[in-house]
């Protein structure tokens, strides 16, 4: 019980939550500041759940509550025990609670979110029968398919982008290996500056480069014209063109 008081208190401190609780004043809280914490953790789950208890009655409170918890998946028997214990603040049943929540804050989080649209919508057969009731249904029912599969796409497309932190290791990593390719290129530089043969050498080189270039860009000159109607039978524009030299 200890190490699951310590586990709450350590995650009820860190983000989002940041509440600077003590092991034992965490313990030492009333009823109605256990319900507030609890309201905090809930609230960051869904914010219908931001609500005064206080101003809300406390039927509607376990309504509220145990109907939020059974969507997300909570273990427990919702009995009359249950119903009394959150009720009344008891931490025999809040602290449970807290640590579930806290140790699957992210996944229930996603939870709560899609059971707002995924949730099945129970309509007795004697209403299904009218035919417009029946024709919304079968909308409704086709809008959740289309959000069930718009959110899987969405969540392959950022499965597979790179971690933020990832890129920007990769963009340090890139600008070290630039400076270091700076570095060698003024080494370079200052070494054969002074040597006559090398900047003639440098100046073959572009050339060469440009003339590479040209050649490139005329071969695929040709490869386009090929395509091109008249360039059958050897009336290609561009051959006609390089016969005149």
């Amino acid at each position: 019980m200890a190490a699951q008081l310590k586990e709450i208190v350590d995650r009820l401190n860190a983000e989002p939550f940041n509440l600077d609780l003590s092991l034992v004043g965490f313990d030492e809280k009333d009823p109605f500041e256990l319900m507030e914490i609890l309201k905090k953790v809930l609230t960051f789950l869904d914010p219908k759940h931001d609500v005064d208890v206080r101003e809300e009655k406390p039927d509607a409170t376990y309504q509220r509550i145990s109907e939020f918890l059974h969507i997300l998946g909570y273990q427990c028997s919702f009995d009359i025990e249950f119903q009394q214990g959150l009720m009344s603040g008891d931490k025999n049943t809040i602290h449970p609670i807290l640590y579930w929540l806290l140790n699957n804050l992210e996944a229930l989080r996603k939870r709560a979110y899609l059971a707002k649209f995924c949730m099945n919508l129970e309509v007795p057969e004697e209403f299904l029968r009218e035919e417009q009731v029946a024709e919304v249904y079968r909308s409704y029912k086709e809008l959740q398919s289309q959000f069930k599969a718009t959110h899987s796409h969405v969540e392959q497309e950022r499965q597979g982008r790179m971690n933020p932190s990832d890129l920007q290791r990769e963009v340090q990593q890139l600008d070290a290996e630039r400076e270091q390719l700076a570095q060698k290129i003024q080494l370079l530089k200052a070494k054969t500056e002074r040597d006559e043969g090398f900047a003639q050498l440098l100046q073959v080189t572009s050339m060469l480069r440009k003339e590479q270039e040209e050649e490139a860009r005329l071969a695929e000159k040709l490869q386009e014209q090929k395509y091109q109607p008249g360039a059958e039978n050897g009336k290609s524009p561009l051959r006609k063109w390089t016969s005149q030299y």
